[in-house]
């Protein structure tokens, strides 16, 4: 059985709680949801599967996480190889 529910919001997302209606789950495009605390987006899973959090989704998000198993950090960038080898840069290009 499927359940159906319009888009939503930031500010008033489709899956949310009678208690705290600006908290919640929310279609923020084609194949993306997103997740919302005190009416403001947090969280973006994208259709990549790239999960992004805070900063501005969708273009500089604070934290990215890559499904390709790296992990963008404002101001860095984290590699860890399935080995485990882990590789930190900066994004001034200094390590």
């Amino acid at each position: 059985m499927a359940v159906f529910s319009g888009n939503g919001s930031a500010a008033s997302p489709s899956f949310t709680f009678s208690s705290d209606t600006n908290l919640g789950i929310f279609r923020s495009g084609t194949d993306e949801l997103a997740f919302t605390t005190a009416g403001s987006e947090r969280a973006r899973l994208d259709a990549s599967g790239n999960l992004e959090i805070g900063g501005t989704l969708g273009s500089a998000p604070n934290i990215l996480l890559n499904a390709g198993g790296s992990a963008e950090f404002a101001g860095g960038e984290m590699q860890i190889s399935p080995s485990g080898n882990v590789a930190v840069a900066q994004q001034n290009g200094s390590d």
